[in-house]
């Protein structure tokens, strides 16, 4: 039995059609014409993505899955596709290993048709190639890269970790240069049909043989100027010689096939490796890991990276109005939702987690003011900034107006939020909790950037210059 989420998309009817043309009894559900998407439950923000490789997408499937064999999804343009079986939601970037196996085993594809994988794939689809002797075309991050490599067979299946793919026929033909989300859906169920096995079954049979991995991503706003720095990031910008704990082997800008540029920064360890990159649809910034070293070997990676990203592009010093008072500390937001139907106890929770951290020691941090003196019309010096120590008075002081003025804000905009202060040496996060918060981000993030600079300048207005 296989449940299909049709995410009130264009192609629903399509699956129908199918299910009845081949006799297959799919149970088809959400293909019904929504312009509202009401059907739809929140992504992690609060914000409604028709994302169908996200569990918050899937959700309505995830919690049906007891009583199918396996269960697909398709985004509403059907480019494309989600996998759930027993186990959950599978991670795009281990289906598309699972699926790069099956077919090279089931089809008779000649032995140079090789593997095609963005540069923020998992590297298990290098260490399956290797063993298969297939080669592997990596490229940036774009579906576009494929098109000829598909068209002219040299690939027999290229894919994105973002759940876009496309494989040739079984003749060894193309099928198309874009991205088909459909298809991908029907593997998964020939898979469980000719094996016996869902996917997930036959991800874990892979990694007995080749290890396991931990993937992850994270992403965060970042305005155009940003993602501009962080497209030109070059790797004389790493200055380290290890990565979260080991020893880097390759940095690099470029795709390993024909050497394109990668739009960012990928940084390669003998137990991982990590990209950071930004969005080319949203003002976002994006990093990419994959570890060998558990699940704590890549949350350490990924934080790595992000401390890269802010000290080398969202954080850089800023002069401020006529080159005087450069700002002592970062004020950042993030929106986390709480879902409508959370109990008292669970915003409790919240509240509980928000005092304790908030109450955690501020550790003293010392603000470079850029040594530039301030001229007259005369050219006479009038004013020359020196180095200034930020007081952990000072730094308490900005936290709490920067929380007074978004308190007030939101009461006035009658949200109920709870809000938790983070405090470093360097940095204050405000991370704020609530209902339906998607308004305060706003398209692109515009409205996130928005009160993310008032609010550093309210807080640090008459603090240390």
């Amino acid at each position: 039995k296989v449940l299909v989420n049709g995410l009130g998309g264009s192609g629903g009817h399509y699956w129908q059609a199918i299910s009845d043309r081949y006799d297959l009894g799919l149970t088809i559900i959400n293909v019904d014409y929504d312009p509202t998407f009401s059907f739809m439950t929140y992504d992690h923000d609060g914000v409604v993505r028709m994302d169908c490789s996200s569990p918050y997408a899937m959700a309505d499937v995830i919690k049906q899955i007891g009583s199918y064999d396996l269960a697909v999804g398709n985004d509403p343009d059907y480019d494309r596709y989600g996998v759930v079986t027993q186990e959950g939601l599978l991670n795009a970037n281990y289906y598309l290993l699972t699926a790069a196996a099956y077919l090279f085993e089931s089809r008779s594809w000649p032995s140079q048709v090789g593997v095609g994988k963005t540069a923020v794939v998992t590297s298990q689809v290098d260490a399956w190639a290797q063993e298969a002797g297939r080669q592997v075309y990596e490229v940036p991050v774009g579906f576009k890269y494929f098109a000829p490599l598909l068209f002219d067979g040299r690939i027999g299946i290229g894919g994105e970790e973002s759940a876009g793919a496309s494989f040739l026929k079984k003749d060894g033909h193309v099928w198309t240069t874009d991205k088909d989300g459909i298809i991908m859906c029907l593997l998964a169920m020939e898979m469980l049909a000719k094996t016996g096995k869902d996917p997930a079954e036959t991800y874990q049979f892979l990694t007995a043989q080749l290890g396991q991995t931990c993937f992850g991503r994270i992403d965060a706003p970042a305005n155009k100027g940003q993602k501009a720095r962080l497209k030109s990031l070059s790797p004389d910008d790493l200055q380290t010689n290890s990565l979260a704990g080991d020893p880097i082997l390759e940095v690099r800008t470029c795709s390993s096939y024909e050497n394109q540029p990668l739009g960012g920064l990928k940084v390669v360890t003998d137990k991982g490796w990590l990209v950071a990159r930004p969005s080319g649809t949203e003002d976002l910034y994006k990093i990419y890991g994959e570890s060998s070293k558990g699940q704590a070997g890549l949350e350490e990676l990924l934080q790595e990276g992000q401390e890269l990203v802010e000290t080398k592009v969202l954080e850089q010093p800023s002069n401020g109005f006529l080159g005087i008072g450069r700002k002592p500390a970062v004020v950042r937001l993030f929106f986390t939702s709480v879902a409508k139907t959370a109990t008292q106890e669970e915003v409790a929770h919240v509240e509980e987690q928000s005092v304790a951290v908030a109450s955690e020691p501020v550790a003293t941090t010392e603000t470079e003011v850029e040594d530039t003196a301030v001229y007259s019309t005369e050219g006479d010096v009038v004013e020359k900034p020196s180095k200034k120590e930020l007081s952990k008075e000072d730094q308490q002081e900005i936290a709490e107006k920067g929380k007074q003025f978004l308190d007030d804000m939101f009461t006035q905009m009658g949200l109920t939020v709870v809000i938790e202060k983070m405090m470093t040496k360097d940095k204050i996060t405000f991370q704020v909790h609530g209902e339906d918060l998607g308004i305060l981000i706003g398209k692109h993030g515009q409205t996130l950037d928005a009160i993310q600079y008032l609010t550093n300048l309210v807080a640090h207005k008459d603090v240390s210059g």
